[in-house]
């Protein structure tokens, strides 16, 4: 009769993954991108704000990380939602923001943005998705994913142009499919630097031992492709109580695994928010994880771990 037996995944490995990878690339590509919008035209007058998001915006790439995302994003122009005001409020709103057509809409924006794109590289460097464009990158630069947005306030209150309150964030269209899609991609990162901060370092490190624990445990067949995309990963570690993120990564790691195991168990994971404490995490949309999704992740990594070689 054969016993099981267990080989926990050492300190060292985990101290391993945790180390911060080299961004110099992206940081090269971001200044490359601005590089190429101040050359058009057509753009170069407009006030638009270039960022890095995802995991080199938030400081959680990991080596292998082999492209960027780059927001883009038209800031004189901004779509918003009300529907969480008061009737007084929404009334006060529209008599201090009357609509006006939009002069310059967010297709327009993209086409330019493409053309600008396509002028700096050549057009055999860019790809057109339904999302976003990308970039083919060189020796010097990621492949940059590059999407075009308009800003998006979602407003929480609103008494007076000097008195309000809202949600900043991004909207963009699926070309594809017409769908909009919001996120809010600066409240992720400010939430996350806090959670850094509060948890004495450990929060982004963590993150990235969780990444190369999904992938460790991809190539082991423990997990399918896809079950676990980073951004969702990382907004799942957000939730995690502070005091779990202790000295020792093996540690933390088990005591976050058995908090996630407790939440879906327990059901509540389901109401847990994005990193950007706007959105679910959770939920059918294009948008967000599934709980199935998590439970297959969690079932994976903690094989992983506990049988490691």
């Amino acid at each position: 009769m054969s016993v099981a037996t267990y080989t926990l995944i050492p300190e060292e490995q985990l101290q391993t993954w945790a180390r911060s990878a080299d961004t110099q690339k992206a940081v090269t590509t971001n200044e490359s991108i601005r590089n190429a919008i101040g050359a058009s035209q057509a753009l170069k007058s407009l006030a638009i704000d270039t960022y890095l998001q995802g995991s080199y915006g938030n400081s959680t790439n990991i080596r292998g990380d082999s492209d960027v995302d780059l927001v883009a994003q038209l800031d004189s122009v901004f779509v918003y939602d009300l529907s969480l005001l008061s009737r007084d409020d929404r009334i006060q709103f529209h008599f201090d923001h009357p609509d006006s057509p939009q002069t310059y809409p967010w297709k327009r924006f993209r086409g330019d943005l493409r053309q600008a794109l396509v002028d700096y590289y050549g057009a055999a460097s860019m790809t057109d998705g339904n999302k976003c464009l990308t970039v083919v990158g060189n020796s010097s630069r990621l492949d940059a994913d590059v999407v075009a947005c308009v800003r998006y306030h979602r407003y929480l209150r609103y008494r007076t142009t000097q008195d309000q309150t809202f949600a900043e964030g991004i909207l963009f269209e699926n070309l594809r499919t017409g769908e909009q899609i919001v996120n809010f991609p600066k409240l992720h990162r400010q939430n996350g630097a806090d959670k850094n901060r509060r948890t004495e370092g450990r929060f982004k490190p963590l993150v990235r031992v969780m990444k190369k624990l999904r992938n460790a445990a991809q190539m082991r067949g423990d997990l399918e492709d896809g079950d676990a995309p980073s951004y969702f990963l990382e907004c799942l570690l957000y939730n995690a109580p502070d005091h779990l993120f202790g000295p020792r990564l093996i540690d933390t790691v088990m005591n976050i695994l058995g908090w996630m195991a407790e939440g879906i168990r327990s059901g509540s994971a389901a109401n847990l928010p994005c990193q950007n404490g706007v959105q679910r995490l959770f939920g059918e949309s294009s948008t967000q994880w599934t709980v199935a999704g998590a439970t297959r992740f969690l079932t994976g990594a903690i094989q992983t771990v506990g049988h490691w070689r």
